[in-house]
């Protein structure tokens, strides 16, 4: 199933950032038993999608009676989901590097607003995001937090976030932009009271994703 149909059916069914990011991976896995390539697929399921789907059902991130169902389905296609004794692993698609924390931005409570797509990569801009913290029940940050803005990067070989561009409102009187890096790392870069006009804030933060990512242009909205 090409990229953009499967994103079409998760807008479609309004799943949620990290249930569409399955999805690809599911179809990702299905892709390569289809292409003749069973072993990766097995290996890709066992040692990546199936550890981080685990880990987010537990955090409560993605609904386990919605992805369950893939889940058993590939595994049956492919059959046994781990490398035989003694067999090499072949390379496969990397998971996200992200370790998720309660500060980040909890996109999976929001519908995206907007969408877009340059390559390989998927973004999407949500907006009004509380942090992972509040949605999980794991009590109030030490400053107050909210995400105004959150632009998300995921992509068709990885399972999970790959990047985040943020407009936040803290404690102080003006809103900041943020970007959440590799491994989850945070960094503020500076008051950007213009930015609360979402067409400044997307530019821009189109912008950063390009340079990132080393685009050789801006991502295109993909329109619904």
């Amino acid at each position: 199933m090409k990229l953009l149909n499967v994103l079409d059916i998760a807008w479609a069914h309004k799943y949620s950032t990290y249930e569409a990011a399955l999805l690809v991976s599911y179809s990702m896995v299905g892709g390569l038993r289809r292409g003749g390539d069973p072993r990766r697929a097995r290996w890709l399921l066992a040692q990546r999608v199936k550890p981080v789907q685990s880990d987010w059902i537990k955090k409560g991130i993605v609904r386990a009676e919605l992805v369950g169902p893939w889940e058993a389905k590939l595994s049956r296609e492919v059959g046994q989901a781990s490398p035989a004794q003694g067999e090499k692993a072949a390379p496969a698609h990397e998971p996200s590097d992200y370790n998720i924390s309660g500060s980040m931005p909890d996109v999976t409570k929001r519908d995206a607003a907007r969408s877009f797509r340059a390559g390989n990569l998927f973004i999407m801009l949500v907006k009004d995001v509380p942090p992972v913290a509040e949605a999980l029940g794991l009590g109030p940050l030490p400053i107050s937090l909210n995400y105004i803005y959150a632009m998300v990067v995921i992509a068709p070989d990885r399972v999970g976030p790959l990047y985040f561009v943020t407009l936040e409102k803290g404690a102080g009187p003006q809103p900041f932009l943020g970007v959440f890096g590799k491994n989850g790392s945070h960094s503020n870069l500076g008051n950007a009271p213009k930015l609360l006009y979402e067409a400044k804030f997307v530019d821009r933060a189109l912008t950063l994703i390009r340079e990132e990512f080393r685009l050789p242009e801006l991502p295109r909205e993909l329109k619904v």
